[in-house]
């Protein structure tokens, strides 16, 4: 009985080392997997038989070309070069906009070298606007070379009123562009105006700063300046925290429609506004502080004795100079220096003891305890009920 039972929880143990195992290689597999572009996080595959393939991408090929239409929506086109050097991939899948909630999308068309592809598009972490298209055929293999992705769609709201700018200048932040997993090469970016009237250094890159090289800039016919910049992937810092890519244009005209877009500075002016907050509420707070909070007054020095050294003519009273006729806690009638006698019916201070007045007139009495207080050099003085 004793034998069967070791060999089955043996058995047991042996089974579940065998699940625990196999839960490792799926977890291995799933961490290792990198099917494609990323916006945030690692990316999901869509069968174990893909996350054990673990493919290596490349995107050797990426432009991104913006056009502000007369509506002030912006055209967006798209282009990837996808390329498998090892393993195979089903499908890729990149950002298209930032701020799902504010960023309007319509009209948005994914195809490959040869028509259209199959897409879905969701709101990802970050509130990133995302596209996932499928290649055809059901993967992408090394042997299939670069695969071209184009992306076509329109945004309303895209752009945003600097309004900390004298001249109202409106603003394109793309800074989602930029964002990727695998290694990006050969990047072109532009940014085309419509026809009208508009700034000599419209449009103009604002971020990132520093370029290696000079913009293009290009006038197509019947439309407005358009710029184009070659981009190295160092000066975007293309990964998962980017450098902003920020276009910048003004108009030498009014256009009702650009009080209508969203400040680009909301965030900014909210800070201003707090900060502006705090530097009035200090001052307040201090004055507040100054007329309404009291100065303690200085503890008192009974100097051993139970009773204030206070000073009668500029000299202090100890407890030692009282006349030893006198009970400890009661306090002398005269001043030590014989010269200030003490008031009639002045109080002692804290535990109201009258003062003793000299000795032709009746002794005052000691109010909590009903004890009379003793004259110098005449008899004692007797409570009401007879006793000291």
């Amino acid at each position: 009985g004793e034998t069967c039972s070791v060999s089955a929880n043996s058995m047991k143990m042996v089974a579940r080392l065998l699940v625990g195992c196999c839960l490792l290689v799926l977890v291995a597999g799933y961490e290792g997997c990198n099917d494609g572009t990323v916006l945030l996080g690692d990316s999901t595959c869509s069968d174990f038989v893909q996350r054990r393939a673990n493919p290596v991408i490349e995107i050797d090929g990426y432009e991104q070309h913006w056009e502000l239409l007369p509506d002030d929506r912006i055209s967006a086109r798209m282009r990837m070069g996808y390329t498998v050097r090892s393993g195979s991939a089903s499908r890729g899948f990149k950002s298209i906009t930032d701020d799902a909630d504010s960023i309007d999308v319509d009209s948005l068309d994914v195809r490959g070298p040869d028509g259209p592809l199959s897409w879905e598009t969701s709101i990802d972490q970050g509130n990133y606007r995302m596209v996932t298209f499928y290649f055809p055929g059901g993967a992408l293999n090394p042997e299939d070379g670069t695969f071209m992705v184009e992306v076509k769609y329109t945004m309303r709201n895209a752009q945003c009123r600097n309004d900390l700018e004298e001249v109202k200048r409106e603003e394109f932040d793309a800074q989602w562009a930029n964002i990727w997993q695998v290694p990006v090469s050969n990047i072109v970016y532009s940014f085309q105006l419509p026809a009208g009237e508009w700034k000599d250094n419209s449009p103009r890159i604002l971020e990132p700063t520093g370029l290696t090289s000079s913009p293009t800039y290009t006038t197509p016919p019947g439309k407005g300046p358009r710029i184009e910049y070659a981009f190295s992937s160092a000066e975007l810092n293309i990964g998962r925290d980017p450098n902003s890519i920020v276009f910048a244009w003004e108009r030498l005209g009014s256009d009702p429609a650009v009080d209508d877009l969203r400040s680009c500075n909301a965030g900014t002016l909210a800070g201003l506004l707090f900060l502006l907050f705090l530097l009035l509420l200090i001052p307040i707070g201090c004055c507040c502080a100054f007329f309404l909070c009291k100065k303690k007054p200085p503890p008192v020095n009974t100097g051993g004795g139970g009773y204030p050294n206070q000073a009668f003519n500029n000299q202090p009273v100890f407890p030692q100079q009282y006349p030893q006729q006198y009970p400890p806690q009661y306090p002398p009638q005269y001043d030590p220096q014989g010269q200030i006698p003490m008031a009639q019916n002045a109080w002692a201070g804290p535990g109201q003891i009258p003062m003793a007045t000299p000795a032709d007139e009746p002794p005052p009495y000691e109010v909590a305890a009903n004890l009379p207080v003793a004259t110098p050099g005449g008899p004692p003085a007797t409570s009401g009920g007879g006793k000291w």
